[in-house]
């Protein structure tokens, strides 16, 4: 499979439901910055079933971005850094994935 020029971002994680505030904080915080950064919202949904298998995660979260490169410094950059000790509060488990449509 070919990788494309865009670059989905796919996040799974489960909200830590006593840490309301650190998940408010970090993703009202980091929202805005994917958001300038080009990336375009695809879905997000919460998992309310599971047919087949284990979910480890509530919720999902798909956004198209100009490339894979824009993902890996935004993540890597001092300005996300600074989110990471609410997102640590803030999920019982978080994944975050760089992926490509085919």
């Amino acid at each position: 499979m070919g990788e494309s020029n865009n670059a989905l971002l796919i996040v799974t994680g489960t909200p830590n439901p006593e840490q309301q505030e650190a998940f408010q904080r970090y993703t009202g915080g980091v929202t805005p910055l994917l958001l300038e950064l080009g990336g375009k919202p695809i879905q997000r949904a919460q998992i309310t079933e599971t047919y087949l298998g284990q979910a480890s995660f509530a919720v999902v979260l798909v956004m198209e971005f100009p490339s894979r490169t824009t993902l890996r410094d935004f993540f890597n950059s001092e300005t996300y850094q600074a989110f990471i000790p609410d997102k640590e509060k803030a999920f019982l488990n978080l994944n975050i994935f760089f992926g490509n449509t085919f």
